[in-house]
């Protein structure tokens, strides 16, 4: 949902690809429903579940038109806030993070087992658990 919610604050065209498959940016379901080529075969209802892109997915962004530079620089600023965490903050907690949401300040995390927590950009160090 970041990406899409990102992307269309832009007039450019905005696609993600993976291997063959490319879609467009702006698209909830397109963007979801993008899954790794090893998973591709597999159309069960998990999958399109659990489907779209994880972490560590190796992804091609292409923006054309007047503000494709200013996009691009959006976009990577937001695929890079993610790197900061690679484990949930909850002591014992196996769950890895997933990025909720990001400010020019501050990145919001969350794990699977509800553990959320906010980090500084400017100082990864401070990390504040959510109440």
């Amino acid at each position: 949902m970041l990406i899409v919610r990102l992307t269309n604050r832009f007039a450019s065209e905005i696609s993600l690809s993976v291997g063959e498959d490319t879609v467009n940016a702006k698209s909830t379901v397109d963007v979801m429903l993008l899954q790794s080529e090893a998973d591709s075969e597999n159309t069960s209802y998990a999958t399109l579940r659990d489907g779209g892109l994880k972490a560590g997915s190796r992804i091609r962004v292409t923006a054309r038109g007047p503000d494709a530079a200013a996009a691009m620089d959006a976009l990577s600023e937001l695929f890079s806030c993610g790197a900061r965490i690679d484990l949930c903050i909850e002591p014992g907690c196996p769950s890895p993070p997933m990025l909720t949401g990001y400010t020019p300040d501050i990145i919001h995390y969350a794990c699977s087992k509800m553990h959320v927590w906010t980090v500084s950009r400017s100082d990864a160090s401070k990390v504040q658990p959510d109440a």
